[in-house]
């Protein structure tokens, strides 16, 4: 597990957010999300595709080792939803969870509730624009309730070397909707 502070600087932040209010209210995210009761899923979003294809390199010298571009996911969670990590059994080794804001512009961090090997709780704390990636072995035990009306995250996953095969979801590149 690594937190990146400052991943995204806040000014890209807010343009982030307008891009996908303006998405959102054109009716442009995915129709049939069952994974959230209220809020938006957004799979395969082009800038946030972007934003997966160009942070491998500088996201790899952090961590010291390679990652690849499978998928990028972003959802707008609403009050009381239970954040949770897509676990595709072979799509992905490695997410980055990117936090972009509350509808309530006076907060700026979350709190992630990490459990580690020995199943103690860990308390986590993103700001605005910060990372938090972790390694698919994490993946369920993650647990964020949200505790704002809306909440926005990306994530962002990634294959390691040894599962190229899985390098952009199975597209033939990024920015491509899934084949059912």
């Amino acid at each position: 597990m690594k937190i990146i502070k400052n991943f995204i600087e806040f000014d890209f932040v807010e343009f982030i957010q307008d891009y996908l209010s303006i998405k959102i209210n054109s009716n442009q995210f995915d129709q049939n999300s069952k994974k959230i009761e209220f809020g938006y899923s957004f799979y395969s979003d082009f800038l946030i595709e972007t934003i997966l294809q160009n942070c491998c390199e500088n996201i790899s010298k952090e961590i010291n080792y390679k990652i690849f571009p499978s998928y990028s996911l972003t959802k707008v969670y609403s009050k009381n939803e239970i954040l949770t990590i897509e676990e595709n059994s072979n799509n992905c080794d490695y997410c980055g969870i990117i936090f972009l804001g509350y509808s309530n512009d006076e907060i700026n961090n979350v709190s992630f509730h990490l459990k580690n090997k020995n199943s103690t709780e860990e308390e986590i704390l993103l700001n605005v624009g910060d990372l938090l990636f972790i390694e698919k072995k994490q993946f369920n035990n993650i647990s964020v309730e949200m505790n704002e009306y809306l909440s926005l995250y990306s994530f962002l996953y990634f294959v390691s070397e040894d599962n190229l095969n899985h390098i952009y979801d199975g597209r033939p590149y990024l920015g491509f909707p899934k084949n059912p």
